[in-house]
């Protein structure tokens, strides 16, 4: 019964992928065809240039629909797919309008195309709708257990929980508990994550779910990130791990300082009017300075000025240094606006043009915050291996308040990872969070300092 279900499953997200990709090549033929160059008016010649120019749009498409997920219906809300869809017809159309351009040799109206845009959002949000009644009939919530270790495992079962519609949490059970019931936990749920559990727990059930059915998710230590950096000697007859000589391409240095300086002028062209308005609002508020500068650290230990736009009071930090809680009220009305939108750091493509910063890469901290963090995380001060960064993967995958050591997990991934490709990537993924109210949400009320934040986080 289980597997029918299954099989039923995949087959309704195969129709419903191929019906986007279906419904997105005839918009892409009828806008081009009425609104550019009736094929009609260029024989057989004209219609092989239509289907090209729609088969083209349809692969920008399912590869944007494939990074943001938007095929995944039944796992993720209404309002995200909805979401994700309207993020890849808009960066699709923009392809479109491109093609246009070079086309005719010269800039087109754009008013056929943004017509096109609200017929296609009206139409994915009703064929998405369908499609999730018909394949919830299907879908049954998926059992799920978190077997944890010494940290707080609450932050997870909370997310776990706020899907009720895809998983049904049955149960938290400390690494400590009897094996027995532990195992019957896992023989009796669809996916088990192994959250923050010692290394002999994590080893023994590794190998107890490769005999099951459960799903299993595994939180990385540090050390096991670091390792990764590390390959398979083949010198000697017994298996050893070297690290490797080169951590990156040699043309990548190159490469990635050409995209920061190309993407950091057209970010700045494009957003100029946005940017400007924002400024004048910031100044028309309090009459205060509308940027706000601050020493931040980049790789090698150096310290540099941070540009953002002003989002607090004036004088905020009077008292010292405090990170922004979640409702804090030194935020004025258009910082809540400019952090919700992540307009506030735009300035910092300036930093990025002068070469203190790159687009991905961590995060820039404080000196101060820095030298907190270290006390409880000495690894902290391997994020200054690179330049730091205006997105990675702790902005794409994290939160403001994400903890320090989850954060730091992931820009170690990044820093072990880093590639052209990979960095292309997380730059489609930032436009993704860029409206997700919950991506810049504050850290908890009365935890202000560094050492609030990172202490009880450190991996035992």
């Amino acid at each position: 019964m289980k597997k029918v279900r299954q099989d039923k499953i995949k087959i309704i997200k195969f129709i419903y992928k191929l019906g986007i990709l279906l419904f997105a090549f005839l918009l892409a033929m009828i806008m081009w065809d009425v609104s550019y160059s009736p094929w009609w008016n260029e024989g057989d010649e004209g219609r092989i240039k239509l289907l090209i120019i729609a088969a083209l749009y349809s692969i920008v498409y399912h590869v944007l629909a494939k990074m943001y997920h938007a095929y995944r219906i039944g796992e993720y809300r209404l309002t995200d797919l909805a979401y994700f869809h309207l993020l890849c017809f808009g960066m699709a159309d923009m392809f479109l309008y491109v093609e246009a351009t070079i086309y005719y040799h010269k800039p087109v109206f754009i008013l056929p195309i943004l017509k096109i845009f609200i017929v296609q959002l009206t139409g994915m949000m009703v064929v998405t709708f369908g499609f999730n009644r018909w394949i919830m009939k299907y879908m049954l919530p998926i059992r799920t257990i978190i077997i944890y270790g010494k940290h707080d495992y609450e932050r997870l079962a909370k997310k776990i929980r706020a899907l009720k519609k895809v998983h049904i949490l049955t149960g938290c059970l400390s690494e400590d508990e009897d094996k027995q019931e532990l195992e019957k936990a896992i023989d009796n749920c669809d996916k088990v994550y192994l959250y923050e559990v010692n290394d002999r727990c994590k080893k023994y059930y590794i190998n107890y779910c490769e005999n099951k059915d459960a799903e299993l998710y595994i939180t990385r230590d540090i050390e096991e990130i670091l390792a990764s950096e590390y390959e398979i000697s083949h010198s000697l007859d017994i298996p050893f791990m070297r690290k490797r000589r080169e951590a990156v391409r040699w043309y990548y240095p190159a490469a990635k300082r050409l995209a920061d300086i190309i993407f950091s002028l057209c970010g700045l062209i494009i957003m100029s009017p946005v940017l400007l308005a924002v400024a004048l609002c910031i100044k028309l508020y309090d009459k205060g300075p509308v940027l706000y500068k601050q020493t931040r650290l980049t790789a090698g230990h150096k310290t540099f000025k941070i540009f953002k736009f002003r989002s607090m009071v004036i004088d905020a930090e009077k008292a010292g240094a405090q990170l922004a809680s979640r409702n804090d009220d030194r935020i004025t009305p258009v910082g809540k606006f400019i952090r919700m939108t992540r307009i506030d750091e735009f300035p910092q493509l300036l930093n990025v043009i002068k070469g203190d910063m790159s687009i991905v890469g961590p995060r820039p901290e404080r000196p101060e915050i820095e030298e907190e963090y270290l006390k409880e995380l000495p690894e902290f001060g391997l994020r200054l291996k690179v330049k730091a960064g205006l997105t990675g993967y702790a902005q794409v995958f994290g939160k403001y308040n994400t903890t320090p050591y989850d954060k730091l997990r992931l820009d170690l991934l990044y820093i072990n990872e880093q590639s052209v490709l990979l960095d292309l990537k997380l730059m489609v993924w930032t436009i993704k969070i860029l409206f997700i109210p919950e991506s810049t949400e504050g850290i908890e009320d009365g935890k202000r300092t560094a050492s609030d934040v990172s202490r009880g986080f450190k991996k035992n």
